[in-house]
């Protein structure tokens, strides 16, 4: 086991506001000491599962997206096969990001036995039974994207949809299945965004009957995936072909629209009222010599903060689903530019109307009554995200769409180098988001893009 030395849980960066800068600093340098100075002679053995386990909470694009059932699962606290099934996930992506074929090999053996139950389970379990394997395959799903197995993944992916659909929304009304759900939500309606066909999800039952005892327990993401999982339907109906569509389906189809993005701007109204100090901006502290410049877009010489790491997500992922409904695959292709000017001020205004709400003057971020651009979105989501980058490795907030945002900001910023240069230079911080989007990502991260 001499060979694990030095892979201890990565460093934290404490220095804020310097991300964005091609520095000595990374989120992920090797630790030295401790592992270092470990004789040769000592034996590692009694400390692989713990260290194997640290290795995947290390990564926190999963620990946020499966915040907190993977937590449980790897505590056993979720049953035999969960337990299991997150131990060979952690051996598996311990021993290849190591090279250690051994470790590998023995998560591919106890993988192999945790699938079979799994199959097992499939066929035997009951209702309440089934819900319980919703944990297990989540996490099948992300041991194959780490492997970048795209027949593992679409056949997790379909169990996913047909353990949903067989259980129903009622199996889900409980912590932690309740958590594993909004989850496995996010997973399914990224896939159909990027397929563009229409999720079964979009039903009523199924952005309710999960949180009926206490629609309060309903986080603010989980609220904002509920107008999202509207999109796919409305991609699947618009079609390649705009342009044939009759004038009363593409009315109808636009007033849908419409509606969502009126949800859109009230939930915003909503969010600024209840978080009205949410975001500020501070001056930026570069690590950098006295004759050296800033570089970078110079909508970043400001650093925007939060008030906590759950702010920015939430904020991200508002601006995302706005971009998917303005952007060219809907609203934008579908409407000329007054039109969709026209719809984006209706919606708005009644917005603000039901909110009946006034919002601070001098907030940091973009305001639902002021205009809305879709640069200015992209650049807020690439500004919250220096701040999420910061701060991640000190938070237990769950993240359902840690990267999505992200990736639409930079197909809207695609043509403009520096904003590429700079979300590049993020990215390239972490081991865990290096390569993300460019089918280089070692996690598998963006592999559907």
């Amino acid at each position: 086991m001499t060979r694990l030395q030095g892979t201890a849980s990565s460093a934290v960066l404490e220095q804020p506001g310097n991300l964005g800068q091609q520095s000595r600093l990374s989120l992920d340098r090797p630790a030295s000491s401790a592992l270092d100075t470990v004789p040769v002679s000592m034996s590692l053995v009694a400390f692989k599962d713990d260290m194997q386990i640290a290795f995947v909470f290390d990564n926190y694009v999963w620990s946020s997206y499966a915040m907190p059932w993977l937590q449980l699962a790897a505590q056993g606290k979720l049953g035999s096969l969960s337990h299991e099934t997150c131990h060979a996930f952690s051996q598996s992506v311990f021993g290849k990001r190591h090279a250690l074929s051994d470790i590998e090999i023995s998560g591919a053996m106890q993988h192999g036995r945790a699938l079979s139950r799994l199959r097992s389970g499939l066929c035997s379990e009951s209702t309440a039974g089934l819900a319980a394997l919703l944990v297990p395959i989540l996490i099948f799903l992300m041991h194959s994207s780490s492997t970048s197995s795209r027949e593992a993944s679409e056949m997790h992916i379909m169990g996913l949809f047909k353990l949903l659909q067989i259980c129903g929304p009622e199996a889900f009304q409980h912590e932690p299945l309740r958590a594993a759900f909004s989850s496995c939500r996010a997973t399914l309606v990224t896939v159909s965004l990027l397929t563009k066909r229409r999720l079964f999800l979009e039903q009523e039952e199924w952005r309710t009957v999960p949180w009926r005892s206490d629609p309060s327990e309903q986080g603010a993401q989980d609220q904002l995936v509920d107008i999202l999982v509207k999109v796919p339907g409305f991609l699947e109906e618009k079609g390649h072909a705009p342009d044939v569509m009759s004038s009363i389906a593409r009315a109808d189809l636009l007033d849908r629209i419409a509606y969502q993005i009126e949800l859109l701007f009230l939930w915003r109204w909503d969010w600024a009222t209840r978080h009205p100090t949410a975001a500020w901006e501070e001056e930026r502290q570069v690590l950098r010599k006295p004759d050296e410049h800033f570089s970078g877009p110079d909508e970043t010489r400001r650093l925007l903060r939060f008030a906590s790491f759950e702010r920015a997500v939430e904020i991200s992922l508002y601006n995302a689903c706005l971009l998917t409904l303005l952007g060219g695959d809907l609203l934008d292709s579908l409407a000329s530019e007054t039109e969709a000017r026209s719809i984006i001020d209706r919606a708005r205004a009644r917005a603000k109307a039901s909110a009946g709400g006034v919002l601070y003057e001098d907030e940091a971020l973009l305001l639902p009554d002021g205009p809305v651009a879709l640069r200015s979105l992209a650049i807020e989501i690439v500004r919250a995200f220096e701040y999420q980058l910061l701060h991640v490795r000190h938070s237990r907030t769950s993240a359902l769409f840690w990267l999505f945002p992200l990736g639409l900001a930079r197909k809207v910023l695609g043509g403009e180098l520096e904003w590429n240069e700079w979300i590049c230079r993020m990215l390239n911080t972490s081991r865990v988001t290096r390569g993300y989007g460019s089918g280089t990502n070692p996690f598998g991260f963006g592999f559907y893009m």
